[in-house]
């Protein structure tokens, strides 16, 4: 390894602190896929199931609302229920168009949310029309009150001139008219006012056919009349108004069993209607339930699929953390050894030389700080060693030239 020591600890470090980062990304990846999975409960499916139940709520009170408003026999009394219906419809298109917002930035669900709601346009379209017809019962019901106390004046009307006009002629054709004339007229209002009391449309209309031939028997027996002195009576234009009168409010399109036929009809298309839209109703509600059931399953999808990714996270984190726990002791043992085995070679070397061994040498080939320090150490024991040999070489000389003196010396002396 021909990296400074320097090198390798700035590389294990820069090692150690790579895995740290990948810890911190894998983190931060997986607390914002998290985040975006709790987001799209908090942000989208909380406020949709919120919105859901809302509208089923709507629904429940728009149908209260029409029911109240079916119940209701004072035309003064719908405007009211109308109007909060109104509103309740208004509230149910503002949560619609919501959810279908939120659907949008959920496509997994956008199909669910969006659905058919056919029904509930049906429902809506349907009640209008429910409303005035209920309202055009009611209507002619005020028509029917109104007529029916009309009516039963102009009988009794009827009934009294009969008598007057009778008495006051003498011919007996003529009173045997009136009299025929009179029991017509009761006859005709006995059996519309028993029809007044009949819900049989069939049987109402029969009565009717009956009444308008019973009023039309007795104008031409009035008819009779005008051939004869009974015209003189000062009871003979009375009693033609009256007759007039009864003909009027009895039959005809305006006529009181007409009215209430239509009064009947009006009634039945009406509660036709409601019924329709009550069907309506119940699948709309039953298919906004199913969507809630959706929305929920999306939502509790959602939550494991976040919890799925917290304990899948945790894992990544742990296994990363102990790979970089691994690598880290790793670094460390080598970047150690490194340092440890050159450094113990350099010391015994030392230790050598300082014992006296002037023959060793560091046989490290490397190129870092303990390759220089090697080096320097061999140079250090190699001038130690020449200087030793110098010193040697001189000692040898000293000796040399002592022991020639000393000889010199004892040959003088000798001699």
């Amino acid at each position: 390894m021909n990296l400074t020591v320097s090198a390798r600890i700035a590389g294990g470090f820069a090692v150690v602190v790579v895995l740290l980062l990948i810890i911190s990304v894998t983190s931060l990846m997986g607390v914002r896929s998290i985040n975006s999975s709790l987001s799209s409960v908090v942000d989208d499916a909380t406020p949709m199931l919120q919105t859901s139940g809302g509208m089923i709520s709507t629904l429940l009170e728009a149908k209260s609302e029409v029911n109240q408003h079916q119940r209701i026999e004072s035309l003064a009394d719908l405007g009211p229920v109308e109007q909060r219906f109104n509103a309740l419809q208004a509230e149910y298109n503002k949560q619609n168009s919501y959810i279908l917002s939120l659907a949008n930035n959920q496509p997994s669900i956008a199909g669910l949310v969006r659905g058919s709601n056919e029904m509930v346009e049906s429902y809506f379209r349907t009640i209008p029309e429910v409303f005035s017809t209920h309202r055009a019962a009611l209507e002619f019901a005020n028509q029917v009150n109104g007529l029916r106390g009309d009516f039963e004046d102009a009988s009794d009307e009827l009934d009294s001139l009969v008598y007057d006009f009778s008495d006051d002629i003498d011919s007996a054709a003529a009173k045997e008219a009136l009299q025929s004339i009179g029991n017509l007229i009761r006859e005709g209002t006995i059996s519309a006012t028993d029809a007044l009391n009949l819900k049989n449309t069939a049987t109402i209309e029969t009565v009717n056919r009956d009444l308008e031939a019973i009023v039309n028997s007795a104008n031409d027996k009035f008819a009779s009349l005008s051939g004869t002195n009974a015209t003189s009576s000062e009871y003979y234009e009375e009693m033609q108004t009256a007759l007039e009168s009864f003909s009027s409010i009895a039959v005809g399109n305006s006529g009181l069993l007409a009215i209430y036929l239509n009064e009947l009809n009006s009634s039945k298309r009406s509660i036709e209607l409601l019924d329709q839209a009550n069907s309506d109703m119940t699948l709309a509600i039953a298919d906004l339930r199913k969507k809630v059931t959706g929305i929920k399953r999306f939502a509790d999808e959602t939550k494991g699929t976040a919890v799925g990714q917290v304990s899948q996270t945790q894992s990544i984190i742990i296994v990363i953390a102990l790979i970089a726990v691994g690598a880290s002791g790793l670094i460390i043992f080598l970047v150690v050894r490194s340092i440890r085995e050159p450094l113990n070679e350099v010391v015994e070397v030392i230790g050598d030389v300082a014992g006296g061994d002037l023959t060793r040498i560091i046989t490290q080939d490397r190129q870092d700080e303990f390759g220089t320090l090697s080096d320097s150490v061999n140079d250090l024991v190699t001038k130690l060693r020449d200087i030793l040999g110098g010193i040697a070489s001189s000692s040898q000389m000293l000796a040399s030239s002592a022991e020639q003196t000393e000889t010199i010396a004892r040959q003088g002396h000798e001699s």
